[in-house]
């Protein structure tokens, strides 16, 4: 074979990898905010991540395929609002899982950490993971049709979280370290699969949580020194509750042993359906 028949086979070779790889388009944008921020996304499949930028700014960067997905970014900075939405245009071979995981879009979020934040994120499927800590979050709504869903409040809340709503209906759910939100009333929803939810972190001096888990196994981790109060509700002898000895039955609710004995206390109301709910204590050590 001849060098040029040889060159022009290997040219060919390498024109046709290049053209059969997967090509990305990505938006990247900054938004500078001032003193408050309503950030909204619907994004109805996808890898979302949002996270505390150390810039006092918002990042948005979404990487895409455009023969898949179309995002729509809109900034409206008299109502400091961030508006991102996320449509991949086969949705019912996103809900089916037909398309790879390359076709999701990647979205990630660097949220400012000076203003008041006001949340709102639905993600139809995939995975979401907010890492919400030393923010200014004052409220939170936060929804998944499918999918994991990891929330962190992984430091302390800056201000007080006066709206807290999470809505699960199919997947794994962690929401962890509550303790750090600030918050005094939540509504925490795990419809379908396996849900844990940890209130552990700076020291809850008076709240109230209503969980409702309808199919499948939940898991909540209590710190050891905040009075607990438990009321579950229990579908007939489908449902299964698996607490330690640090508290004591009365009737539909399970009381701490410490009770009595503090004024910083969780108020939890847990409506479970089939499966187990399991109850654990946080040592503070």
């Amino acid at each position: 074979m001849s060098f040029s028949l040889r060159a022009l086979i290997s040219l060919a070779v390498l024109l046709g990898n290049g053209f059969g790889q997967e090509q990305k388009t990505v938006f990247e944008e900054t938004y500078r905010v001032r003193d408050r921020l309503e950030f909204i996304l619907r994004s109805d499949g996808g890898d979302v991540q949002i996270f505390r930028n150390d810039r006092n700014e918002c990042s948005v960067q979404i990487v895409y395929k455009e023969e898949t997905c179309r995002p729509i970014v809109a900034y409206n900075e008299r109502d400091r609002t961030l508006s991102i939405d996320v449509d991949h245009k086969n949705w019912s071979m996103l809900k089916s899982g037909d398309l790879k995981q390359s076709d999701y879009a990647l979205i990630k979020i660097g949220l400012p950490h000076k203003p008041d934040l006001d949340l709102d994120v639905v993600v139809k499927a995939g995975k979401a993971a907010l890492q919400l800590g030393d923010l200014h979050v004052r409220s939170l709504r936060m929804k998944s049709w499918a999918g994991e869903t990891r929330l962190d409040f992984d430091r302390e809340n800056r201000t007080e979280l006066t709206t807290f709503d999470v809505n699960c209906k199919v997947g794994r759910v962690s929401l962890l370290h509550l303790g750090n939100a600030r918050f005094q009333e939540a509504d925490l929803t795990g419809s379908v699969g396996e849900m844990t939810v940890d209130f552990t972190g700076k020291k809850i001096k008076r709240a109230m949580a209503r969980l409702d888990c309808k199919l499948g196994s939940t898991l909540v981790v209590v710190p050891e020194e905040v009075a607990v109060k438990i009321k579950v509700d229990k579908f007939l002898f489908l449902s299964g509750v698996d607490y330690p000895s640090w508290f004591e039955q009365r009737g539909n609710y399970y009381y701490s042993k410490n009770y009595d004995d503090t004024d910083e206390s969780l108020y939890l109301i847990a409506s479970t359906g089939i499966g187990e709910f399991k109850v654990r204590v946080a040592s503070s050590d």
